[in-house]
């Protein structure tokens, strides 16, 4: 490295975010960051639609059924009525949600099947929404054979209700659950999601890592080839390839390999200046030499 000129960066200096250990911490963390904040947009899109809207279709979809059941069941009285849906409605469950419970209301709000509390059948309902709902259908201001989704709040217990009105006007079937049962649910669903992706993040991490610490390495093993020369006093060879790109890094690589460089250059200057000073000091014994030698013959002259 002693045939190499000057680098553009002055050894020891360190700028902004050229430390290693920074940098690699601000990647590792901005990539945590987005992976983590797409893993929450998905998860959160999935928690707040596609489990609320599948549980609303699976409601819709048994309200629905047990209307058509409604509709096609000939005119009863309403003991034969509501002991004919008690041996049909009786221990239905949606989506095996223990709260879940369906229920039927007649066009003057009383209950003639209640799957959660058998002590409602015969009585008006206390459910706002329904007495809206029966209201309407008194009224005729309300589709027969439609249906729809509503929340509402009974005895202190939120509830939520999917509900069908008989394409004859008289009854409105009901699929109804806890809040939250619904809820617990929901979260089951979302922190099964979440494990799997955080598990994909920490394999991606772990694959960052792994190119991380072998881009981080190499460097290393490069100077330590050149150290290892340079121990064993190899001190004439050419700097080009990837030795001169660690020269003008400007992280502790190039710290260390400007540091290399530095001391190779005041080695040949300590190696040169003993070769210099030991051909001095053959030329000053030889001189000696012959000045000892004319020193005898005169010795033996005086002799």
């Amino acid at each position: 490295m002693a045939k190499q000129g000057k680098a553009s960066a002055a050894p020891g200096n360190l700028t902004g975010f050229a430390s290693i250990k920074q940098t690699v911490a601000l990647l590792t963390l901005i990539v945590m960051i987005i992976i983590a904040a797409f893993g929450e947009i998905i998860a959160v899109a999935i928690f707040s639609s596609e489990q609320e809207e599948t549980m609303q279709k699976s409601m819709r979809a048994v309200a629905r059924a047990y209307s058509i059941m409604m509709n096609n069941t000939p005119p009863m009285e309403p003991a034969e009525l509501r002991a004919f849906l008690s041996s049909n409605l009786s221990g239905i469950k949606i989506n095996d949600i223990e709260s879940s419970y369906i229920m039927v209301v007649n066009r003057d709000s009383v209950v003639e099947f209640h799957g959660g509390d058998a002590s409602r059948i015969g009585n008006v309902t206390i459910n706002e929404v329904l007495t809206g709902i029966t209201q309407q259908m008194r009224n005729k201001t309300i589709q027969y054979g439609t249906g729809g989704y509503a929340s509402y709040t009974v005895n202190g217990v939120e509830k939520f209700s999917s509900y069908y009105v008989t394409t004859d006007g008289e009854y409105v079937v009901c699929a109804v659950m806890d809040k939250k049962d619904v809820t617990a649910a929901v979260v089951a669903k979302f922190l099964r999601i979440s494990i799997l992706i955080y598990l994909a993040v920490l394999v991606v991490i772990a694959i960052i890592s792994y190119f991380i610490v072998g881009v981080v390495v190499r460097p290393v093993k490069i100077i330590e080839q050149v150290i290892n020369r340079v121990a064993k006093f190899d001190l004439h060879f050419e700097v080009e390839g990837e030795i001169a790109k660690i020269l003008l890094r400007r992280d502790e690589f190039g710290v260390i390999a400007r540091a290399v460089q530095t001391m190779i250059e005041n080695l040949t200057e300590v190696l040169n200046r003993l070769n210099m000073s030991s051909d001095d000091l053959n030329v000053k014994a030889s001189s000696l030499k012959d000045g000892m030698g004319h020193v005898s013959e005169n010795s033996s002259d005086n002799s």
